[in-house]
């Protein structure tokens, strides 16, 4: 048989369109959205906001933080483990967890929140609590400029210096 009439027949044409559908599909899925964490080169939308990350690892990072008063804190869980931001100390009733706010993040998902309060508001996972996921915000009051917010005295392995560090975080 000829080599064009077999390309010309109704049979090749169908085959031939169902691989070319089957590739587009294939290379839609493998090339699609997909969750980018923030980073330098793809910044947070928000901007003026400090940024914490859950991650897998069971830690957010960074763990302590200190801002201005009037500066939102934007919670985002770059890992597949569900995470919470719960606000107190503990999950124990004597520590009142959760008066502030208590917000669950699934995978890829974000929780903001504006700290307007000065002092130290810590803050945790309930789902790994044990496992050490807390933190803290240090508010400070804000500058007559309206103030900028920094994420420095980060407490370093092991060690409890900067804020949080009345907590043993």
């Amino acid at each position: 048989m000829n080599p064009l009439a077999i390309r010309n027949s109704a049979p090749w044409k169908q085959r031939h369109a169902s691989v070319t559908a089957l590739i587009a599909v294939a290379l839609a899925v493998a090339c699609g959205p997909s969750y980018t964490p923030p980073s330098a080169s793809n910044p947070p939308a928000v901007r003026g906001a400090v940024e914490i990350t859950a991650s897998d690892g069971f830690i957010f990072s960074p763990a302590n933080v200190t801002v201005s008063a009037g500066t939102t804190v934007r919670w985002v869980n770059t890992g597949s483990a569900p995470h919470t931001v719960t606000s107190g100390l503990s999950s124990r009733p004597a520590d009142s967890p959760g008066t502030k706010f208590d917000h669950q993040l699934g995978r890829g998902t974000t929780f903001e929140f504006q700290f307007n309060e000065v002092g130290e508001q810590p803050f945790f996972c309930r789902f790994h609590e044990s496992m050490g996921m807390k933190g803290v915000v240090t508010v400070t009051p804000s500058t007559a400029d309206g103030g900028s917010a920094s994420s420095g005295d980060l407490a370093g392995p092991g060690g409890s210096t900067g804020p949080g560090g009345g907590y043993g975080y």
